[in-house]
């Protein structure tokens, strides 16, 4: 079932499948979040976003997931998948233009993502069952990415200043 929310306030609870998602766009304009929830049972969203411009876009498939995510600004854009049971996630974006993309696949995955500035991009992509990635960057035009496929796989990326790239990728 998928459902589109503009600038209000989101308590559902959806049968056979339990799931409770929110949303707090905070009234500013043209703000926008996508929740689609389904599968099992308990999966748990969370929208937050002050400013102007912002999208947000959650989908969970499986089982007890849980996604959050936390923008303020103007034009940023938060995306967050999953896809099988038990995995975290949550990105937090301030200022203008950052993108974060968090995917995850498989069982027991967390990541996480934090960025402030303009104009930066985080990637997280994990496929597998309990492995856990972190993106930290501040600044302007920086670019992070993880790709994690296996199991029991760790991976962190800090980055401070402007314009600087950064890739992982385990296997």
């Amino acid at each position: 079932m998928k459902k589109t929310f503009s600038m209000m306030s989101l308590a559902a609870i959806l049968l056979p499948v339990i799931v409770i998602a929110s949303t707090d766009l905070a009234g500013h304009e043209l703000a926008g979040a996508d929740l689609d929830l389904a599968g099992n049972a308990n999966h748990r969203a969370a929208v937050s976003q002050h400013g102007n411009y912002n999208t947000a876009t959650v989908e969970q498939f499986g089982a007890i997931n849980r996604a959050t995510i936390n923008q303020q600004g103007i034009s940023n854009i938060g995306n967050i998948a999953q896809h099988g049971r038990g995995h975290s996630a949550a990105l937090s974006q301030q200022g203008t233009e950052n993108m974060a993309v968090i995917i995850q696949s498989g069982a027991n995955n967390m990541a996480w993502a934090s960025q402030s500035g303009y104009r930066n991009q985080a990637d997280i992509s994990q496929s597998g069952s309990g492995n856990a990635a972190e993106v930290l960057q501040s600044g302007t035009g920086n670019r992070a990415s993880i790709q994690q496929s296996g199991n029991g796989l760790q991976g962190m990326i800090q980055m401070y200043g402007n314009n600087q790239y950064a890739s992982m990728n385990q296997r």
